[in-house]
């Protein structure tokens, strides 16, 4: 079977959007077994709980960014990850060029897609033209 790994937050700083639109999106990945990663907080908690997912694995959320890549590329390692699936508004999204999934994919919002990721779908919706 396929395998994929979500990797999004949700927290204060963040809001809960991030999150939510990953777990929705999973959703068409019908045949795949889905693996979540994210941040350990209380609004990440709430949402998993209430929508059923019981494949997450949570980071400290005071984890710097060296420990969260080593712990995505574990997780991947360990569970025979094919694609690692990214939603992250709150940094860089090229600093997860470090990530060993042999498929790198994200969202990108902001119009600065990272140039080493096999898929990118630009979410801007050109919002700062608009108003």
């Amino acid at each position: 079977m396929r395998s994929i790994l979500f990797r999004a937050d949700a927290d204060i700083k963040s809001g809960t959007g991030d999150l939510l639109s990953i777990i929705y999106l999973s959703g068409y990945f019908k045949k795949w077994e889905k693996y979540f990663l994210t941040k350990d907080t209380i609004a990440a908690r709430n949402i998993f709980e209430s929508h059923g997912i019981k494949r997450v694995k949570f980071i400290p959320p005071d984890s710097d960014i060296e420990s969260e890549i080593s712990a995505i590329n574990d997780f991947i390692s360990g569970n025979g990850i094919k694609v690692f699936f990214l939603e992250i508004t709150v940094r860089k999204l090229g600093i997860y060029g470090k990530v060993s999934a042999p498929f790198r994919a994200c969202i990108d919002f902001f119009g600065k897609p990272p140039k080493d990721f096999d898929l990118v779908i630009n979410w801007d919706a050109g919002t700062r033209r608009l108003y």
